[in-house]
């Protein structure tokens, strides 16, 4: 990702902004080279939902979440502070359904996670590989 980085400063900045830019990402780069791997070892070892490493994973779920309320509240909302300067182009229309259908299935996702589950509620995940009887050299019995 580096590259990437560095040439979108590059394209995006002006000649005279670019090194103020590499200096704020020079300054940033180390945080999120600290902050991966604590972070990381903190999901692992508090052992959320009983996943072990998997929880690393639930770093994604905020940003997810966020995203996906967004990108469905914009889809419904832009239409309706574009539409009447545009004179209500048929795009404004299919956004406001899109977004209204986005925001739904939003909801019936988040809903019934936040609903049903009682509070203090843990999640397990049963493994196949722990499901059955003990192989051998597994460590039950030897």
């Amino acid at each position: 990702m580096v590259p990437q980085v560095l040439a979108f400063i590059r394209v995006a900045f002006p000649a005279d902004e670019q090194g103020r830019a590499r200096g704020f990402y020079g300054m940033t780069f180390p945080i999120g080279g600290l902050a991966g791997p604590l972070l990381g070892g903190l999901l692992t070892q508090a052992g959320l939902f009983g996943w072990g490493w998997r929880t690393v994973f639930l770093v994604n779920v905020p940003i997810a979440v966020v995203v996906a309320l967004a990108a469905a509240l914009l889809a419904a909302l832009y239409p309706l502070v574009q539409g009447r300067e545009l004179g209500w182009p048929l795009w404004t229309a299919g956004a406001m359904v899109a977004g209204i259908a986005l925001l739904g299935v939003f909801a019936l996702q988040l809903l019934p996670v936040c609903l049903l589950l009682p509070a203090g509620t843990r999640l397990s995940r049963t493994s196949s590989a722990t499901a059955g009887p003990a192989r051998p050299g597994s460590g039950a019995g030897s």
